[in-house]
């Protein structure tokens, strides 16, 4: 299919599950917690991950919602949790004024844009999950990517009216076999 026939998620909204910050915090920086137990037990593909009443949620995620310390009316965290070992530099932004509008989004088969309104540089949290072969872009230009803890990505946001745009690719491997 030609990339104008696929089907596409549009809406406007008021809220959107991206979560900000000005702030990031590296796994291995949360006191008592083990930083490889996600990836190394394949934990965040389970289903009983976020499950409430598993030993998942207690050992693996409510530390990581605790250190984040989440503010579900304004979707902003006192910080990120990143697990990728190239850590930048935190923001100078006051949290205190800082906030993220969301002012439209599509998704579709092989791509998420997300237009948005910032009233200050931070980072947010996008629920799509982390591969390395990602194509980011904001405003156009190639953009920075992260790996959170639970393995979604992280992305830097600045002031003014931008617009993320996340391009799934193949790996060099697949692009070479296929």
């Amino acid at each position: 299919y030609a990339s104008s026939t696929r089907p596409v998620l549009r809406r406007k909204v008021s809220s959107w599950p991206l979560l900000t910050s000005t702030k990031l915090l590296h796994v291995k920086d949360i006191p008592n917690y083990d930083a490889h137990n996600i990836i190394e037990r394949g934990a965040y593909f389970d289903r009983e991950m976020y499950a409430f009443d598993t030993p998942y949620y207690e050992q693996i995620v409510r530390p990581l919602i605790e250190a984040m310390n989440i503010d579900l009316n304004r979707g902003t965290a006192d910080y990120l949790i990143l697990r990728d070992d190239r850590m930048p530099q935190n923001t100078a932004t006051s949290p205190d004024k800082f906030h993220v509008r969301v002012s439209d989004f599509s998704v579709s088969i092989d791509s998420v844009t997300l237009k948005y309104v910032s009233t200050g540089d931070g980072f947010a949290r996008f629920p799509y999950s982390y591969f390395p072969y990602l194509d980011v872009r904001v405003d156009g230009k190639e953009a920075p990517f992260f790996r959170s803890a639970m393995h979604d990505i992280v992305v830097p946001v600045y002031l003014g009216e931008h617009t993320v745009r996340i391009l799934g690719r193949a790996s060099p491997l697949s692009r070479w076999t296929f």
